[in-house]
């Protein structure tokens, strides 16, 4: 396997460290950055001595992160918080990390070279899959940053629209924080199904360990991809929700995102009957949802949310 993957991981664990400091003084900004990056250094060595390969390393180092998120936040919360007081500030940021969002998901999506899960559909893809593992290691780095903007996103997605309705806000950011997760997830899953198609294009045949190995994480990598898309559609029901009311946004912002989620939430549990209508609607209301995310990304990065008027942040 390339290094490139690893190297992806360790850029995107630096960016990572970026998001929950943001807000913090300079100097303890430096000062954890500099401690996440000799631990990166002292991983990397410490698995080069005993010789693991650099998929090893990158899954290893994917995995630290994922799991350490709570632990990174709660450190953040006791250095005084997000200390983003702007109103402005955090609208933008919101709006440009949605738009993020959607682009980075596509890139993830339309970079990877497919591999089916299911039979026939994985011994059809995987051979020519093995032959584009840079594709996919592009791929990788793609998904794991929509992951790391969506977990950043949750957050000011919160402090935007708490005022405007605080339960519908806490279930968005909730489900959009577990879809984030399940983003960050899949990437992990998919660096281990690039190892192992990099094992078995070096000498293996159809139907081996490798092969069985490779067709069972093919199938875990689309289970978790599903999750992610199921819980970004819940999210945005939940914003759609609280905008249709015509608070914060244009009503027709609310609508849009009610329409694209509303249809991915409905059709998606029809996938598992192999009907292909439930896969065009699906997808159909994926195209929807991506459309309504980046719009309502997009006038939130451009003007904001309208001032209460009247009755308030009750529910």
């Amino acid at each position: 396997m390339s290094a490139q993957p690893l190297g992806f991981v360790e850029g995107f664990t630096r960016a990572w460290v970026g998001v929950y400091t943001a807000g913090a003084s300079a100097p303890v900004r430096a000062a954890r950055l500099d401690e996440i990056v000799s631990d990166l250094w002292e991983h990397r060595r410490a698995d080069s001595e005993r010789r693991r390969s650099e998929a090893a390393t990158a899954s290893d180092v994917l995995g630290r992160l994922v799991r350490g998120v709570p632990a990174d936040i709660t450190w953040r919360l006791r250095t005084g918080g997000l200390q983003m007081q702007s109103k402005f500030v955090i609208e933008r940021t919101t709006g440009a990390l949605m738009v993020m969002i959607v682009l980075l998901t596509i890139g993830g999506i339309a970079g990877s070279p497919p591999v089916g899960s299911g039979e026939p559909y994985f011994s059809e893809d995987f051979p020519g899959f093995v032959q584009q593992l840079d594709a996919h290691a592009r791929s990788l780095g793609l998904t794991f940053a929509a992951g790391a903007a969506m977990i950043a996103a949750s957050v000011l997605l919160f402090s935007t629209f708490r005022s405007h309705g605080t339960r519908l806000a806490i279930a968005s950011a909730g489900a959009l924080a577990v879809a984030g997760v399940m983003f960050v997830a899949t990437a992990v899953a998919g660096v281990r199904l690039h190892a192992l198609a990099e094992v078995w294009r070096d000498g293996g045949v159809r139907g081996d360990t490798t092969w069985l190995a490779a067709a069972s994480t093919a199938n875990y990598v689309e289970s978790l991809g599903i999750l992610a898309v199921f819980a970004m559609a819940a999210s945005f029901v939940t914003v759609g929700a609280l905008i249709a009311r015509g608070t914060p946004l244009p009503r027709w912002l609310g609508v849009l995102g009610l329409v694209g989620a509303g249809t991915v939430l409905l059709a998606m549990p029809g996938l598992a009957t192999g009907v292909e209508a439930f896969w065009m609607i699906t997808m159909l209301g994926v195209l929807v949802l991506l459309a309504a995310i980046v719009v309502t990304g997009g006038w939130l990065l451009v003007r904001g949310t309208r001032p209460l008027a009247g009755r308030g942040a009750a529910e």
